[in-house]
C-alpha cells in the first residue's frame, strides 16, 4: 500500500508592526509529491503561494515610545479580501476555497 501525503494549506501571520486597516498574508500551499504549478494568468510567471489582502480592524496598546503590543485583529471586513498573485498584484482569487483551488492546479 503507497502512502501518500496529503496538501497542507496554511496562512502565515500578519507582521503586528503598526495598527493598521489593511494586511497582508501569504496563503501558501505544501505538498509532499510534485504538482504543476499554477501560472498567473497576468504575467505567466509560475506561483507557489498567493498574498492575502483584506481590510481588518486591529486593537492594542501603544506606549509612549510609540511601540505597539498585544495587537489582536478583531474583524475583516470580507468584501475587501483578495488573494494575489505576489509578482504582479492581478487578482487571483476572492475567497479562500477559489485560491486553495487555484493554488492545486484545480481551478
Amino acid at each position: 500500500m503507497e502512502k501518500r501525503l496529503l496538501p497542507v494549506v496554511g496562512v502565515g501571520p500578519c507582521p503586528p508592526l503598526i495598527p493598521r486597516l489593511s494586511c497582508v498574508r501569504k496563503l501558501f500551499i505544501a505538498t509532499a509529491h510534485a504538482i504543476s504549478m499554477p501560472k498567473c494568468p497576468e504575467c505567466k510567471r509560475k506561483i507557489v503561494s498567493l498574498e492575502y489582502r483584506a481590510y481588518e480592524l486591529r486593537s492594542g496598546l501603544m506606549d509612549r515610545e510609540s511601540k505597539y503590543s498585544g495587537l489582536v485583529s478583531e474583524d475583516v471586513l470580507t468584501d475587501s479580501i483578495r488573494y494575489c498573485c505576489p509578482a504582479c498584484g492581478h487578482v487571483i482569487a476572492v475567497d479562500e476555497d477559489s485560491a486553495i483551488r487555484f493554488l492545486r492546479g484545480q481551478s
